[in-house]
């Protein structure tokens, strides 16, 4: 009994190599995908945490500038310096937008520089300048802060400093 063409090419070893081949490239073609998006995601998840970090790292000079200001030691000559209050409303939108617990980390950024609405000045918890930075470094997955020092405000009387 004789094959015709078509037979023939189904049972050839050129049709088993052709259809090896279709399914190799379609493999290789989903892992390059695959691979391409995993990196997108990386270079967008890089691109938040920046994002978040420029935030924070702003509202952590905010604190600053509000601690600098304060006339902790009573001196009469004592004058406040001017900052930016652009910082602070830039650092609270963009912990709004990135950060991923905003609520918890704009209340205590408020709640650090003294500013409590009516329902929380009665709180027993008010949040200093180190409960604030160990909520900066959870935000930026980075190991708790384990550093409290009572004289947070020494370097204000550095000889020179401003």
């Amino acid at each position: 009994m004789e094959m015709n063409r078509n037979e023939h090419f189904w049972r050839s070893a050129t049709f088993y190599a052709a259809v090896v081949a279709a399914v190799v490239s379609l493999l290789v073609a989903y892992q390059q995908h695959k691979y391409r998006m995993e990196d997108l995601k990386k270079a967008a998840d890089k691109e938040l945490l920046q994002e978040r970090r420029s935030a924070l790292l702003t509202a952590l000079e905010v604190v600053d500038n509000v601690y600098v200001n304060k006339n902790i030691t009573k001196d009469k000559n004592f004058k406040p310096k001017p900052w930016p209050m652009q910082k602070a409303r830039d650092a609270i939108n963009k912990m709004i937008i990135y950060c991923e617990a905003p609520q918890e980390t704009v209340v205590m950024f408020r709640q650090v520089m003294g500013i409590y609405d009516e329902k929380e000045k009665n709180n027993k918890f008010k949040p200093n300048i180190s409960d604030f930075r160990r909520q900066v470094a959870k935000e930026l997955h980075l190991p708790a802060v384990a550093f409290d020092d009572p004289n947070f405000l020494w370097y204000g009387n550095l000889p020179g400093a401003q």
